[in-house]
């Protein structure tokens, strides 16, 4: 389902397919992976094609996401997270940072 390439040792620890990024005064949904050793944020490439007009003709098939990793972080890149109502506040050592709104424990 997810096209991930986890190095030796690396595990999937959890999953939230229903986690939303903030980044200024935009959110998408995504979906959260977190493993041993890295978080993946994913989106689905589907979305932003034409896919629901072309399905809702063809008697309401539903399509299969097609998801795109947006985001592949080591853990140790991550400085500081802080943790405010249901969001996460990641800053990374490079100087950016995203929110994220997610049932997971980072």
């Amino acid at each position: 389902m997810f096209d991930l390439n986890l190095v030796y040792n690396e595990k999937i620890e959890a999953v939230d397919v229903d986690a939303i990024i903030f980044d200024g005064n935009c959110q998408e949904n995504v979906v959260f992976i977190k493993t041993n050793k890295r978080l993946f944020i994913l989106i689905d490439g589907n979305k932003n094609s034409n896919f629901h007009q072309v399905l809702s003709i063809t008697k309401g098939i539903k399509y299969l996401p097609n998801y795109e990793i947006i985001l592949d972080l080591n853990l140790e890149d991550i400085m500081e997270l802080k943790k405010e109502d249901n969001f996460y506040n990641c800053k990374l050592k490079n100087g950016d940072y995203f929110k994220i709104r997610t049932v997971l424990k980072i």
